[in-house]
Order: C-alpha cells, then structure tokens, then sequence
C-alpha cells in the first residue's frame, strides 16, 4: 500500500530524448555506470509487470546493463514541503533487448526517516522507425510532491522490459547472483536489489529568508537609504532565478535578481535605494515557481530632534527618533554667540530612539539645540532653534510669585541675655562648695568645679589657679570637705 504522506504525481516517459515542456533539469552527479544486470523469464498469464511468478529463465545467461551505459537521474523543482519537484533519467537499452517493445521503471522516495514510499511505476514505449538505427535513448521523467522536511533519497529499483513477439520480459537491477536460493543465491525477480542510481536532495520546512548584516548598522534589523543588506534564503526552486527586493509598506520593487542553487538556497546583497519610505517594511525574495519569502526589516528615515513639553531653561529636555540603533548620540546646546554651554551624550535605543536633558548653567540663554551621531560616510546630524521653538510652552513659563517684606534687621542682646547664652552653649556649673584646710593655715575658699559632661569647645577660663594647681595643694593640704 502506498504511503499517503506522499503524494506522487503521474509520471510518463518518452523516446529519444524528449523533454517535458518548460522542464530544466538541476546539476547532479556524473552519470553512473549501473551494477547488476538482467534476467528473462516468462510471466504467468495475467500477471502484472511486478508480479515474477514466472520466476527466472535459469537457463538464459545474465543480460549485462552494458558498460558504456550510464544513467543520469537529476531531480529540479521545488525544495520545500508542498511543492512539486521533477526528476528525469536518461539512459540506452541494454545490449539484446532490441525488440523490446516497452519499458517500466520503478522508484522509491526514501525520507530522512528511512521510510521508502513507492512511487507509481513509470511507462515508457519503445518505438524505432528504423531497426537498423542505433539503440534509442529513454527519457523517463515525472514529479513527486514533497510531503516532509529532511534529507531524501529518490532510487531507481528495478527496470521491466517486455517482449511482446517472445511473451517474454526481462528484469534488470542490482542483482548480481541470479541462481535461486536453494543453490546459494537470490531470485532477482522476487528478491530484487536497488540500483545504484540515486538523487539525493534536501527538504525544507518552507521557504524561508534571513538577514545575515546590515552594511552600515549594528544591528540587522534596521537600515536606511544608503546601506546594503545581506540576505541568505532556503527552499526555493532549484538553480532557478530568484527575484530579491527591500520593500516599503507601499512598494516591493526587485532590485536584484540572483540565482538558487541546486538545494534551492542562495545569497545576496540588497542595497537599500533612496526613495524608500521609512516605517516598517521587509526583503522578500520569490522564485519562478512563485514560492516567496519574506523578513521584517525597519527603515529609517532622516534623524528628528524637538523639545519636549516639560523643557525648561535650566533643563533642557529632548527627544528624537530615526538614530541609527545602539549607538551613541551627541546632543549639545549652543548661546547666541555659538558657544557650547551644555551637553549630553547617550546611546539611541533599539529603535532608533533617544531622550534625555541637557543641564544648563542658570542665566545662560540656549539659542540652538544640535545632535549629532557618527557614521561611516558621513555623521547624521538634527538641530532645533530654541529661540523659535522656546525651551517650553510660554504657557508653562509664568510663574506666579507673591511679594514678600524684608525680615527685620537684628536687635542686639543686653549683656546679661549674651551671659546667659554663652553659659546655655556650655554649661559649666558647680557641682559644691567646699572649704580647703591645711594644718598649718587656712587657705582661701575655692570653688571644685566639674562638667557635667564632655563637650568638644575648649573648657571655658575662671578666676583662681588651674585645676592641677587646686589637686596639689588639695594633696599637700588634705581632702576638700
């Protein structure tokens, strides 16, 4: 039974080398030279050309394939799921089989998984107007439809010859050994081996492009007019041309015209043209069959710079747009005279965007507003005249203000008030009152002061001897009572 994931197409074959039209076959490999060879036997009444249960005519030699013929098995077309993709086989009768009156081919398409799906039988009638011309050239050529993404294998398994004249038909494949299997061999018509000619081709999962850089940016999702583009795509059409474009939201105009290669990828480099609108936008490349692709791209246009609401004279607040992305801008603010009395210098986001304030000294009148970002080719640059557009809405710059009276000038202290100030700042008071005796005489009354704590002014001056003088004679003379 037949695999329903894939669906294979009707296929016919032709005689002396005719073409399917509007067919171009991809580059392959160097034809092969076939392995194996051919047996004749005699088919059961009413059998199908792949049923053998006439099994094989032991008694017939081996027919070779031939040594001079090479078959050549290319494939074209589509490379991604949902397409149609076409394959061709050339190739000469093998030697004896000159009256062969049709000929049937059949293939497997083998997945990346290794399943093999059968493919319907190829039919090919041979008809020579002149027996004593040289042997016909097959042409067998058809299409699948490609139904999983990966690497497949198309194979050529057996070749059925039939001889109508001898109610005969011959067998051809990679069987080498024909005796049957009680003698050590296989029968190469019930247990036949795959040839050697194949064509190997990878599936993708759809058509697909992606930007690999942009020539005058950081980032590869961004450009302006000017830059060039460098895409890379997968799963169009084999060796076929591509039409590639840098499309605006409004037009889509090729500007390149590149080629697949046979696996259907390919590279180019785009340049973005000047009359492109900026805003969103995409690459698109489309091949002959009309599979398309397409990558989101955003296009600059010329860099802004303006104020913002908020603006004052002191702050002045800005923002921007259309900045090359991720790289730094310049923003300074110039008087009247062209001096630079303010600055500021950020990196514009991943949009292109930048905001942020320029300080400026109180009493400095700003004139002009100027940014500037560095690019190869030449800096863009944005300016704003602060005079025309104002640092601020006038609106916003009344400010209301209430008249205030002089606070009145000082009265000074009465002596008395700036005593007891001083003592407030440093409170040194006596702790008592004590008389000092000695028993030889009496000394003057003194005055033992302390602090009541530690303070880091110096320790106020009074009247009498320094304190170490009091402890001296405080210990010469006895304890204060």
């Amino acid at each position: 039974m037949l695999d329903r994931s894939v669906r294979p197409l009707l296929v016919m074959g032709v005689v002396l080398g005719s073409a399917l039209p509007g067919f171009v076959a991809s580059a392959s490999a160097a034809p092969v030279a076939l392995e194996g060879g051919c047996w004749s036997y005699v088919p059961a009444a009413g059998t199908d050309l792949d049923d053998a249960t006439g099994g094989i005519d032991a008694a017939d030699p081996q027919i070779p394939w031939g040594s001079e013929n090479l078959l050549d098995l290319t494939t074209s077309g589509a490379t991604s799921v949902g397409g149609q993709r076409t394959f061709a086989l050339a190739m000469t009768l093998p030697t004896g089989l000159e009256e062969a009156d049709s000929a049937t081919y059949w293939f497997d398409l083998v997945g990346a998984d290794q399943v093999r799906t059968e493919l319907p039988p190829v039919s090919v009638d041979l008809t020579a107007e002149d027996a004593t011309e040289s042997l016909p050239e097959v042409s067998v050529e058809g299409a699948v439809e490609l139904a999983a993404p990966g690497g497949t294998t198309l194979v050529l398994r057996n070749v059925v010859f039939t001889v109508a004249d001898l109610d005969q038909r011959v067998v051809c494949n990679g069987q080498t050994n024909p005796e049957a299997s009680d003698v050590g061999g296989s029968n190469p018509a019930t247990d036949p081996l795959d040839t050697n000619v194949t064509a190997a081709f990878d599936v993708a999962p759809a058509p697909s492009v992606a930007i690999d850089s942009v020539q005058g940016q950081d980032v590869r999702y961004a450009a302006r007019a000017g830059d060039a583009v460098s895409i890379s795509w997968s799963g169009l059409a084999s060796d076929g041309a591509v039409s590639a474009a840098v499309c605006d939201a409004a037009t889509c105009e090729p500007v390149s015209t590149p080629t697949s290669s046979a696996d259907g990828a390919g590279q180019a480099t785009l340049p973005v043209i000047a009359s492109v609108v900026p805003g969103g936008g995409t690459v698109a490349v489309k091949d002959e069959l009309g599979n398309e692709a397409v990558a989101p791209l955003r296009l600059l246009g010329a860099p802004t710079l303006s104020l913002r609401d908020n603006a004052k004279a002191t702050r002045l607040r800005f923002a921007g747009a259309d900045w090359d992305p991720t790289r730094h801008v310049r923003v300074r603010a110039f008087d009247d005279n062209g001096k630079q009395v303010g600055q500021r210098r950020l990196r514009a986001g991943g949009l292109g965007r930048v905001a942020g304030v320029v300080k400026v000294k109180k009493g400095i009148e700003v004139s002009e507003l100027r940014a500037q970002q560095a690019r190869a080719g030449g800096a863009l640059e944005a300016a704003i005249d602060v005079d025309l557009g104002g640092t601020a809405p006038p609106a916003r710059r009344v400010v209301m203000t209430r008249a205030r009276a002089a606070p009145p000038a000082p009265t000074p202290l009465p002596a008395a008030a700036r005593r007891r100030r001083r003592r407030r700042r440093h409170p040194w008071r006596p702790r008592r009152r004590s008389t000092c005796r000695s028993t030889r005489s009496r000394l003057p009354v003194q005055t033992c002061l302390r602090p009541r704590a530690t303070w880091p002014s110096p320790r106020p001056s009074f009247v009498g001897p320094p304190a170490s003088r009091i402890s001296s004679v405080l210990r010469r003379s006895g304890s204060c009572a």
